[in-house]
């Protein structure tokens, strides 16, 4: 499923055409190494943006060439995709809107085969948890930092989880897309959650300044789960909520600091 969601609701000043605020769209049995089968993009009326797919995260700036109907994504951090993404954009019937990529090899456009169509938003959260400054906290710092710092980062992650499931949880999302952010809790089991094992933190490691800090704030996290009780919550995302909130009351920095 693909999803575009908007924050602004009026015409940009660069002249982004209104419905590009607006739309929400999806379409299944699409294989698409990068990951854009599942894909979240957010567009701010200050021309930045952050979007999500299945195995990346990024966000940048946008710019809108009225002319050729593009939109122009320019990233300035993000994994694994770096470059920049040029989508044409088309008006169908009953609202819809074609997307396709493109690609720019001197003079010669080249335009992706295959389109998507998109629908209107039906966003219903109020809630952004793809903002940037939601996701401050897996921006590896320049300098080590002080046991304080490294919960304080923790602490901002699992805020951030929270409203990765409140967003789901508003929008009624049968699915929710766990892979495109670092998962030291493990919390896609229908019966619980539980620490990751030690091949599934590389990218949670790379958020701090060396591996030795990352092990320190899994240390915290795993301290945390014999005082946390998985109460049986029908609603998946609504039982990691829960299991959050307990979290977020009982997380301390590691006795010996």
């Amino acid at each position: 499923m693909i999803l575009f969601l908007f924050a602004c609701k009026q015409e940009n000043k660069n002249g982004l055409p209104e419905e590009w605020y607006r739309v929400e769209g999806g379409f299944n049995n699409i294989n698409d190494s990068a990951g854009f089968e599942n894909m979240v993009l957010r567009l701010y009326d200050d021309s930045t943006y952050s979007r999500y797919a299945a195995n990346f995260y990024n966000y940048g700036t946008w710019q809108w060439n009225k002319a050729e109907e593009w939109l122009t994504l320019q990233p300035v951090s993000g994994d694994p995709i770096a470059e920049n993404q040029i989508l044409q954009v088309s008006k169908l019937m009953n609202d819809q809107l074609k997307v396709q990529k493109i690609k720019k090899e001197g003079n010669v456009i080249l335009r992706s085969k295959q389109s998507i169509n998109f629908l209107n938003n039906n966003n219903k959260s109020t809630i952004d948890p793809f903002s940037r400054a939601n996701n401050i906290w897996r921006i590896k710092p320049t300098s080590s930092e002080t046991p304080s710092q490294i919960k304080d980062r923790t602490v901002k992650y699992l805020e951030f989880l929270k409203m990765f499931y409140q967003h789901a949880l508003d929008n009624d999302f049968q699915v929710v897309t766990s892979g495109w952010y670092p998962a030291p809790l493990q919390m896609n089991f229908s019966n619980g959650f539980r620490m990751a094992y030690n091949t599934e933190v590389k990218d949670w490691y790379a958020c701090f300044y060396n591996e030795q800090e990352g092990i320190e704030a899994y240390k915290m996290l795993a301290a945390t789960v014999h005082k946390t009780q998985v109460h049986h919550i029908e609603n998946k995302a609504e039982r990691n909520i829960d299991i959050i909130e307990q979290i977020l009351k009982v997380i301390e920095l590691p006795k010996d600091n």
